[in-house]
């Protein structure tokens, strides 16, 4: 097994000198946690409950209410990835600088920082103009503590296209509102990995019990879902 690289985890002097910020210790030590996984190109993150208990030095539990604070106060955002199965993946966590989300103390320079520096982010002051905002930031409208993912990376129409198909072809039925509202929360890379989680799940051909031409579900197959059920062939 390779070893680990060594590097550091950026934090500013205000919010490791100021305890108000993140009183909580538990909190802080998670929020530490889930900064030194972030993917600093994505802001992306996602360690298992197990590792984020570990290396904030307290339980499983208490690191899920440390989870749940940090989503409180809009530093990380939590994004619950289903398998096809209704089984649940790793948690995925998008997180915030604390720059962008916590303001630090009047007169302090938000960019000093602990070890290296500090990511920097472009503030929005009062001459920012929302015309700017919008075309650095698509229909967002207004920088969000995320901005650094400047593209949208909800899943696609034909993803969500294929995972409707793939679910009626593995279960011979459509998926429910709530299923399909949880597929477009999901980003590009969820929804590939779980379109590629319903093709393992597919029958072979000799034992195929999907959908065919005059069921119910067919009905609600895709122009390509119909062609998969009528050839036992992968949607295209």
């Amino acid at each position: 097994m390779a070893a680990k690289s060594t590097g550091f985890t950026m934090l500013p002097h205000w919010l490791i000198r100021n305890p108000e910020y993140l009183s909580d210790k538990n909190t802080f030590l998670v929020y530490l946690v889930l900064l030194d996984h972030r993917d600093h190109r994505t802001g992306l993150c996602n360690p298992s409950i197990k590792t984020i208990g570990s290396e904030s030095r307290t339980s499983e539990k208490t690191a899920r209410r440390a989870l749940k604070s940090l989503e409180e106060l809009g530093l990380i955002e939590i994004q619950r990835r289903p398998k096809a199965n209704g089984d649940w993946q790793t948690n995925r966590y998008k997180v915030a600088l604390p720059t962008a989300v916590l303001h630090p103390p009047t007169g302090v320079v938000p960019e000093g920082a602990t070890g290296v520096v500090a990511d920097k982010e472009e503030p929005i002051t009062s001459s920012t103009k929302e015309e700017d905002v919008r075309s650095n930031f698509g229909e967002i409208g207004r920088a969000s503590p995320f901005s650094h993912d400047i593209y949208d990376d909800r899943a696609t129409s034909r993803q969500l296209t294929m995972l409707r198909d793939y679910h009626i072809h593995c279960y011979n039925e459509p998926p429910n509102e709530s299923r399909e509202e949880l597929w477009q929360s999901m980003s590009v890379q969820d929804a590939s990995d779980l379109i590629a989680a319903y093709q393992r799940e597919l029958p072979r051909h000799d034992e195929w019990e999907g959908a065919e031409s005059g069921d119910e579900a067919y009905e609600f197959l895709s122009v390509d879902g119909r062609e998969f059920a009528d050839n036992y062939g992968l949607p295209r």
